[in-house]
């Protein structure tokens, strides 16, 4: 018996014959079949139904806060964030903007409220912090209005922005009358090297003054990153410090705080010359077949940012009467490499800048 090429409806006693059907999900997982005598009564079928579905979400998500986009926006990026993008994501919409806008209905947002937030949030904070907040904010609002979540337009227009950048420009000019690292001299980096030989943050003292690596790259160096033979290390890693509760669900989940997450930047993985004193300390230091972090703590585990500073750079630093930072060494570095001769390209570039812009602008005032 051949099988009926057709299905049979009956509708108020009358039978319909519709040979042609197509089944669809819709956005929110929702199966619908749409039936006909022809394939293009069934696509017009089909199509009149997603712009039905598409309207109904429209006219729903004007109902939607602030707050439903942010926890529909945090949702859809958990599985991909980095750690730190994430824990950045939840701070600033939790501390700033959810505090300001959670309750307002997301359509209703309007430049002018977010002028207002800005202004204040630039005496209470400074522009560094407005700048981050409408990089999140921003962020939000353009995934939501791809997804057709709440916002009918982006509030944050070039005038915003225009008037953002006029501010940075002027904080700029206000920031080059003073040094972005404290004065030092090459004898404070030679006593800094000397004073921490034999303590746990000797190596990592010269990671960051003879070559340059941010705290977190020197924290996350292992043996397998040093090449004694051709004299070189491969930076290609830093040790992140977050809550596990904000890694849950992503790539990033461990039962540690402390994780090895990749460098900053792309160009931040990079390879560079070994000093010969490093070269050195780290061969005193080393057993044959040594695998595993280079400096760590009692356990074999990550020494945490925390723990280093508190417990052996701020120590060093007192015995020594200075006040620097972890980050001025790397700063240090890079300004003596320049007043050496060497290119200023050159030298971003084993700093792991994408640009010399930065160099520049922050550590090339320090030496005396």
């Amino acid at each position: 018996m051949n099988k009926t090429p057709y299905k049979v409806v009956t509708q108020n006693g009358k039978i319909y014959a519709y040979p042609y059907g197509k089944k669809i999900t819709l956005p929110d997982g929702r199966r619908i079949e749409r039936r006909g005598q022809t394939k293009r009564e069934v696509e017009e079928k089909i199509r009149q139904a997603r712009v039905e579905y598409e309207n109904e979400a429209v006219k729903n998500s004007r109902f939607l806060t602030v707050t439903d986009v942010a926890d529909s926006y945090l949702e859809e990026f958990k599985p991909t964030d980095a750690p730190q993008t994430r824990q950045g994501r939840i701070h600033h919409l939790e501390r700033y903007i959810l505090p300001q806008f959670g309750k307002m209905k997301a359509s209703k947002l309007t430049t002018k409220e977010i002028r207002k937030f800005y202004d204040s949030l630039l005496i209470e904070k400074g522009l560094n912090k407005v700048v981050q907040v409408n990089k999140i904010l921003r962020h939000m609002i353009g995934w939501a209005i791809n997804n057709g979540l709440g916002f009918v337009k982006n509030p944050i227009n070039q005038d915003v922005m225009a008037k953002i950048r006029r501010t940075n420009q002027r904080q700029q000019r206000f920031n080059e009358l003073e040094p972005e690292i404290p004065k030092f001299s090459r004898a404070d980096i030679e006593r800094i090297i000397d004073q921490s030989k034999g303590s746990r943050c000797d190596v990592l003292v010269q990671l960051q003054l003879l070559h340059g690596l941010r705290i977190g790259e020197a924290l996350a160096l292992k043996w397998e990153d040093v090449d004694f033979n051709s004299k070189t290390i491969h930076v290609r890693s830093q040790v992140s410090a977050t809550s596990k509760r904000i890694r849950k669900g992503t790539d990033f989940e461990s039962d540690t705080y402390l994780i090895e997450t990749p460098t900053k930047t792309k160009g931040s993985n990079r390879v560079l010359p070994l000093h010969p004193t490093t070269r050195e300390l780290l061969i005193q230091n080393s057993e044959e077949g040594m695998t595993g972090i280079i400096t760590k703590t009692r356990n074999g585990t990550y020494l945490s940012y925390s723990n280093y500073r508190n417990r052996d750079f701020k120590p060093l630093m007192q015995r020594l009467g200075f006040n620097y930072t972890t980050h001025a060494l790397r700063g240090m570095y890079g300004a003596v490499c320049v007043a050496d001769g060497e290119y200023i390209v050159n030298v971003a570039q084993r700093m792991g800048h994408s640009d010399a812009t930065t160099l520049i602008k922050h550590y090339l005032k320090g030496l005396i």
